[in-house]
């Protein structure tokens, strides 16, 4: 979209975007992921109906030596992510996910909308996204502001009412995103299942005892 010299946007979502995986990886991680699912006994299929995630059991992934390739490459995207937002002192810091969870999205199912609470980042990387999988929607902050605007008025890509924004998945592409940005994902409408891996990530000073690991190794 190519805007007026005059046009000002205040207050944007960062989103940071990147293609990090490979088949091999990918591969690996499909099959862990699968392997879970089947041996995972506190999975109730009324909680997250036609698909699977082992956020419920409380295990971080970021800890399974499966994960790990996987969490080095995700320290990475979030260090360059943080310099573009500015991060003072960025080597008194170190980054730590404190929950790393694997998803299935099947035929019908869907994620509600949700925002990952207690963390400063968050994020998702598509392991297998077949053509047509379910989007990933993100709302716009100033959603709940938008008021005395009737949308007749505006063409929908307008910026003056746009409330939400689509973002389809790629098979190897991440995505980390400030913890408070509210989303959610599409229904999932095609016979092939749709794999990622979600996570949470907080920033903490090196002298901090509370929290140990992450990439300052």
């Amino acid at each position: 979209m190519t805007m007026h010299e005059n046009l000002k946007l205040l207050f944007p979502t960062p989103i940071w975007e990147a293609t990090i995986g490979d088949d091999q990886l990918n591969s690996q991680l499909e099959t862990a992921i699968y392997e879970f699912e089947q041996n995972d006994k506190q999975f109730e299929f009324k909680k997250y109906p036609f698909g699977y995630t082992n956020y419920m059991t409380g295990k971080n992934l970021a800890k399974d030596p499966r994960f790990k390739p996987l969490a080095k490459k995700i320290f990475a995207e979030a260090r360059k992510f943080l310099a573009e937002m500015k991060l003072k002192e960025p080597d008194a810091y170190y980054l730590s996910i404190f929950d790393m969870f694997c998803n299935i999205n099947r035929k019908h199912s869907r994620h509600n909308a949700h925002r990952h609470e207690r963390s400063e980042l968050s994020g998702v990387y598509y392991v297998k996204a077949p053509e047509g999988s379910a989007d990933l929607i993100g709302h716009s902050p100033l959603e709940p502001l938008m008021m005395h605007v009737s949308l007749d008025f505006f063409e929908e890509n307008s910026l003056f009412t746009k409330a939400y924004q689509h973002m389809p998945p790629q098979t190897g592409k991440l995505l980390i995103f400030p913890s408070w940005f509210l989303h959610e994902v599409d229904l999932h409408l095609i016979d092939e299942d749709r794999l990622s891996i979600s996570f949470n990530m907080g920033i903490f000073e090196k002298s901090d005892n509370n929290e140990t690991g992450g990439d300052q190794k």
